[in-house]
């Protein structure tokens, strides 16, 4: 009962797994910009966002996200992993034998993708924190 009050809470779950999908994002993004000169190379991109907001929707509805196939999404548990994409699968750029990196684009992701992992790690580190003093018997603030 007690590991369901302290671990078990929805929005540290989903906390937790962005900030995993954030670090693996940066990897992507970093992949991207060491790629930039390599002929034919396909910018790639973290699918997140999307397939939390279905997860989200459908725990709403009172439904369950789950994964009944190798190919479907990737789910662990109750909440989407990232899942790494093309961020243009039909560009006439790699055929041609140019990549489509766009180092402005990169550096702009860079920089949102910093700030939002920077800020779930605090939010994660906050909620740890609160544990610790409750555990503790110490007040906040």
């Amino acid at each position: 009962m007690i590991d369901r009050i302290l671990f078990g809470q929805p929005t540290l779950d989903v906390t937790k797994r962005a900030l995993d999908v954030y670090a693996d994002r940066g990897r992507v993004h970093a992949k991207n910009v060491a790629n930039a000169e390599t002929p034919g190379y396909r910018a790639q991109e973290v699918k997140f966002e999307e397939d939390l907001q279905l997860a989200l929707r459908m725990n709403a509805a009172g439904g369950e996200v789950r994964k009944t196939q190798p190919n479907h999404l990737g789910v662990d548990g109750e909440y989407p992993v990232g899942r790494v994409a093309a961020r243009n699968p039909e560009s006439v750029w790699t055929a041609s034998g140019y990549n489509d990196v766009e180092i402005d684009r990169e550096m702009s992701d860079i920089a949102r993708n910093t700030m939002r992992f920077t800020v779930a790690a605090e939010m994660v580190s906050r909620a740890y924190q609160g544990m610790r003093a409750a555990i503790l018997g110490r007040r906040l603030g």
